[in-house]
């Protein structure tokens, strides 16, 4: 048994309804993504169950306890989340652990330590840095109601695409084309 990774495919398939394992990102967040020709393109991004309970009249400014983001939960919460299902699930668990951009290296450390502790098989975290940006990000009211569409812009130097020129013979016949 496995759990896929359950972001990007809710996005693509399921109107962005489920999350699995792990709460939303954020109930409004942009996400980035990477076009054929090299450019970033931008998207707002609203989660389900919050447009729903916008629609049926809820005030999504007081948001009950129970509509919570994977950015108000500690890194420890999230990976105890996988260490609960980890010995139910024998192949992976696609489960990301969201840290800061300022999150202590000494603490990142410790989740990792932590995790092998509690038997995990590995524990994926994504913590946003100025080099190479975010794919994910929140944005405040204000920022959100000047984007009026999606916006194109090129990727700088650290997020360029990479381009394979030729491939070794060995990596062609893998794939039956050598």
């Amino acid at each position: 048994m496995s759990i896929a990774p359950t972001g990007t495919i809710s996005l693509a398939f399921a109107d962005n309804a489920s999350n699995g394992i792990e709460p939303p990102f954020s109930w409004t967040y942009s996400r980035k993504k990477r076009m054929a020709d090299g450019t970033l393109k931008e998207y707002a991004v609203e989660d389900y169950a919050w447009r729903l309970y916008k629609h049926l009249g809820g005030d999504v400014e007081k948001l009950p306890d129970y509509f919570v983001t994977a950015l108000e939960i500690s890194a420890k919460a999230h990976k105890d989340m996988v260490a609960a299902v980890a010995p139910y699930i024998d192949t992976s668990i696609s489960k990301t652990v969201n840290v800061p951009a300022d999150y202590p290296y000494e603490e990142l450390q410790g989740l990792y330590m932590s995790a092998w502790k509690a038997g995990l098989k590995g524990l994926a975290t994504y913590r946003p840095n100025s080099v190479m940006g975010s794919v994910l990000s929140v944005e405040s009211k204000k920022q959100a109601e000047e984007k009026k569409q999606p916006q194109n812009f090129v990727s700088g130097d650290a997020n360029r695409r990479l381009s394979i020129k030729t491939l070794p013979a060995p990596v062609l016949a893998s794939t039956g084309r050598g």
